[in-house]
């Protein structure tokens, strides 16, 4: 897309740097990211999603451009602010803090025999990773990790982020609002949803630490389907198990025209943390996100 529709449209004065600025926040973010949920109070929300309030602490740190004319930033060494803005209005207003990096990884291509020895080559692939922190009015918060490829761990990344939207956002002020409902609501609601959700690999684990993974036989097959396999799930977390790791599949179209794939999401890791695995467009992203929430708050 870059290459080959944005810089010769660019070059050609097709289109200008308000319109490229556009479309990368609906092009890069929602793609691929392990997301946390918070909450704060309505109060502090709504001083957040006040531009004059936003503009006032932006101003201190001399970032004002932030908000007027974002930078548009391609590989950068650490984690940097590159977008501050005010989505909607009304009840349905949210501060939207962005911020990307550069990341680096090693890809393996192969190995050959040199004598005695083995020589293993690897490219280095270098990614534009994007993050995001939505504050929306009434105080529901998340923020998106863009997914890394070699670690399941984003204790750092959190912290990162927090930190550099601390001037803005005080991250005190918020508290980490679980998803624990969610895995529990699916999986015994399961039948009722099966025109919406298909269970793809699972785990429980119990209060003795004792756990079990439950794998479907092929990509297509819905675990619940599985009467064996469901009622052992059950009776495990009758004694005293929980819903560790839920890997959900939403169907497409389920709810008319939305989602417009089949979209891949994995409850695991933090009490408040899951992830959307694939690259999605936003009124998916928002689907998604949205029926998770509802679950979380009924």
């Amino acid at each position: 897309m870059i290459d080959k529709r944005l810089t010769p449209a660019l070059k050609d004065g097709k289109i200008g740097r308000a319109d490229l600025i556009s479309i990368l926040r609906e092009a890069e973010e929602y793609t691929r990211q392990n997301l946390f949920l918070y909450s704060t109070s309505k109060t502090h929300a709504a001083q957040l999603v006040n531009v004059n309030y936003v503009r006032q602490q932006l101003k201190k740190l001399d970032r004002e451009d932030l908000l007027d004319s974002p930078p548009i930033l391609d590989l950068p060494d650490e984690l940097t602010l590159s977008d501050v803005r005010i989505d909607g209005e009304g009840t349905n207003a949210a501060l939207v803090i962005k911020a990307v990096e550069g990341r680096s990884y090693r890809e393996y291509l192969g190995e050959e025999k040199d004598g005695n020895l083995i020589n293993r080559r690897y490219q280095i692939v270098e990614e534009r990773a994007v993050n995001v922190l939505r504050v929306r009015s009434d105080g529901f918060t998340e923020l998106r990790i863009q997914s890394h490829r070699n670690t399941s761990d984003y204790v750092e990344d959190i912290n990162k982020m927090l930190s550099l939207c601390n001037p803005i956002v005080e991250a005190l002020k918020f508290k980490k609002a679980s998803v624990t409902k969610v895995k529990e609501y699916l999986w015994v609601q399961r039948k009722e949803l099966k025109n919406k959700i298909r269970f793809a690999d699972s785990r429980y684990r119990n209060t003795a630490g004792s756990v079990m993974t439950l794998a479907t036989g092929s990509e297509q097959k819905n675990l619940y389907d599985d009467e064996g396999s469901s009622a052992s799930i059950d009776t495990f977390v009758k004694h005293e198990g929980s819903y560790d790791r839920s890997d959900v599949f939403w169907l497409k179209g389920s709810d008319g025209p939305l989602p417009s794939r089949e979209l891949h999401t994995i409850f695991d890791g933090a009490i408040n943390q899951f992830a959307v695995t694939m690259s999605c467009t936003k009124p998916d992203f928002e689907w998604v996100l949205g029926e998770i929430r509802k679950l979380n708050e009924s």
